[in-house]
């Protein structure tokens, strides 16, 4: 190896020394659930569409009151302490947001992005201390490719990226995607094989000790589907087919 060679490994060694540090060290404990804890929805037009513009404008906190129904009813059922344990909060419109994940990048793509997300929310959250967990939402139009593209939650920081549809028919499913996300930024881990999409067995069943076993009349909401057979299911289609499962209720510390 030549020594200009080496000089360029050395820059970018030194260059992924900080990235590396945010990736792996960043230590973000689960919720303690001593009070509630405030979700702040940024949302964001990502493909700059001026209907969904105008409908961003239109949205309410309103529209949103399901999910904090949602997780005040589950923590109910899981006996937790607090009644309330998430506030949902609706914020303006952000014009700048994260990058999206690189589809099927190498590691050192996925390390590069994870560090810009993280110095992104560095910045940000700054600036908007009274978040606990901040999600931004992507709005696309009905016509767009919102539905294909992947979103993503991590507890390090609280941070999510969550691609959703405007417009008021698909409010319902868009904020059962929102509170899977919600979850992730709390520590809940997906309970689906990313191969087939099928809900894992007996952790991603909401009804796991059911008899008979199938159909299950609900999604665990980390799963998103519903197991119809040992190898079928359906998608979960608002908050109504969905529940909290004792394995996600322990990874984010409701037991």
């Amino acid at each position: 190896m030549t020594k200009a060679k080496q000089i360029r490994v050395l820059i970018l060694l030194l260059a992924l020394v900080p990235l590396a540090y945010l990736f792996f060290l960043e230590h973000d404990p689960r919720p303690d659930w001593t009070r509630a804890k405030v979700v702040v929805i940024y949302p964001h037009n990502p493909d700059d569409h001026e209907g969904v513009a105008n409908w961003i404008d239109q949205l309410e906190s309103g529209h949103l009151e399901e999910i904090e129904a949602f997780f005040t009813q589950e923590a109910s059922d899981h006996e937790l302490a607090l009644e309330r344990p998430i506030e949902i909060r609706l914020a303006s419109a952000i014009d700048f947001a994260p990058p999206a994940p690189p589809r099927n990048g190498s590691h050192i793509e996925r390390l590069r992005w994870a560090g810009g997300m993280r110095w992104w929310h560095f910045r940000f959250s700054r600036q908007h201390r009274e978040a606990d967990s901040i999600i931004v939402a992507h709005y696309h139009s009905p016509g767009g490719q919102g539905r294909t593209l992947h979103s993503v939650g991590m507890s390090r920081p609280r941070l999510a990226l969550v691609n959703l549809i405007a417009g008021d028919q698909p409010i319902r499913y868009n904020n059962l995607q929102l509170a899977h996300e919600i979850l992730h930024t709390f520590g809940a881990s997906d309970l689906y094989h990313f191969g087939t999409g099928q809900p894992e067995s007996p952790e991603g069943y909401a009804q796991p000790d059911r008899e008979p076993v199938y159909p299950q009349s609900r999604a665990e909401i980390m799963a998103m589907r519903i197991p119809m057979g040992p190898d079928q299911s359906r998608p979960a289609l608002n908050l109504d087919e969905a529940t909290i499962g004792a394995q996600t209720a322990r990874e984010i510390g409701w037991r």
